[in-house]
Parts: structure tokens; sequence; C-alpha cells
């Protein structure tokens, strides 16, 4: 999972900096800026999402309530993967100009790296759930 949530980063990075290196649009600067501000804000929320799942006393509680998040996740990447092969988007183009393939590029990489960190945090559950 760790591999995962590295090319995820390495994935919503890399397009990013081309666009900025090879643009001056500053919507394009502005954009990204912001994107960085809410996702770091969403990585707190999922730090401390996963840590209350993991501080979770009753395994039957916690073991229902992964299974329910990691269900949400994979229905997410079912539905990601749906929406960028009908626009025909492929990895490794530079962002997405349209909202609706920034949208599903967006809750790609946020699913992963929540995923992540709850797997880090209960793997031998994690294992069990998925």
């Amino acid at each position: 999972w760790a591999c995962i949530t590295s090319l995820a980063l390495f994935v919503l990075f890399l397009p990013h900096s081309q666009s900025i290196d090879n643009s001056t649009d500053k919507s394009v600067v502005s954009r990204l800026q912001i994107y960085k501000r809410l996702l770091r804000q969403k990585r707190l929320d999922h730090v401390d999402a996963a840590k209350s799942l993991s501080d979770m006393e009753s395994y039957e509680k916690k073991y229902d309530m992964l299974k329910l998040i990691f269900e949400k996740i994979f229905l997410v990447f079912f539905e990601v993967r749906k929406s960028m092969e009908e626009d025909e988007w492929e990895a490794g183009k530079d962002l997405p100009e349209d909202e609706k393939q920034r949208e599903s590029l967006s809750k790609l990489f946020e699913n992963t790296l929540f995923m992540g960190d709850v797997v880090l945090r209960i793997p031998d559950m994690s294992h069990r759930v998925s």
C-alpha cells in the first residue's frame, strides 16, 4: 500500500509541475495552489479519522467500520476508472482542464491516500477485510 500511496503522490505532482513550467497561465498555478492547500487539510482529516478508527476498542465495530470504508473506497475507484475511461483521459497527461476529470482524479488520490493511512494503522484487519 505504501507503493500505491507513493505512486499516487508521484502522479499527483508530476503533471502539475510540468504544467506550471510549460505554462504562463496564472489560473493553472492558482488552481494547483488551491488544490494543494485543500489536499493538505484533507490529509490531516484522513490521519485523524485513521487514528480514531485504530483507537476503537470494539473489534466488531472496528471491523464493520473498516469493511464499510473499504467498500466505499473501492466503489470510488471503480467509478473514477469508469469516468476516466469514458473521457479517454490517460495517466501521465497534464492536469485535466475539464472540471469533472479533475474531480475524478482528486477522488482517486484522496481515497488512495486515505486507504494507505488506514492500512498502515490497522494492517492485520485491513488484510482480512480486503
